[in-house]
């Protein structure tokens, strides 16, 4: 059912990231730690940026991440799980991390845009409890065919951008 519900959020995701520009009316601002781009590699796959305060009390529906730059010389399928997690492991319900949702980039080896709903993932938080410690949001590559070996892949995503909503 888990696995399920993800390729659905992967369905929307592919069908809503057709050139959406990653700044506009609605966009929430970023803290400097926020502002550095993540590298994912074949061999460091996961990594994360920190969710201000302000993002947490807000909750905005609508997170954009984009894709800058991909070194996938195999054309190697892979796809980008995105979690929201607690930086000490556990929510006060007992949770490591809550899904947003995932996406993957076709062809594999060109940049993207991605506007994932993160609504359902924040009222999963509220319903855990208060957070213990700092929120962040995890990004995780995954190789969509996972009996191949890992080829090498470096892909760069942009410090992500929170949306109030449509507009």
């Amino acid at each position: 059912m888990v696995l399920q519900r993800a390729r659905q959020w992967m369905t929307r995701a592919i069908l809503v990231s057709a050139l959406v520009p990653p700044r506009g009316l609605g966009a929430i601002g970023a803290n400097e730690e926020v502002l550095r781009p993540v590298v994912l590699t074949n061999q460091q796959p996961a990594g994360s940026f920190p969710v201000a305060r302000e993002i947490l009390a807000s909750k905005p529906p609508i997170v954009f991440l984009s894709i800058t730059r991909v070194v996938n010389p195999e054309i190697t399928p892979f796809e980008i799980w995105v979690h929201l997690s607690f930086e000490n492991g556990k929510s006060a319900g007992g949770q490591k991390r809550v899904l947003v949702g995932n996406f993957s980039l076709y062809p594999p080896d060109k940049t993207g845009g991605f506007q994932l709903n993160a609504a359902d993932a924040f009222r999963t938080l509220a319903e855990a409890g208060k957070e213990q410690g700092e929120v962040r949001l995890e990004l995780e590559m995954r190789r969509i065919h996972e009996m191949k070996p890992w080829t090498p892949i470096e892909v760069t995503v942009s410090p992500p951008v929170w949306r109030k909503g449509k507009h």
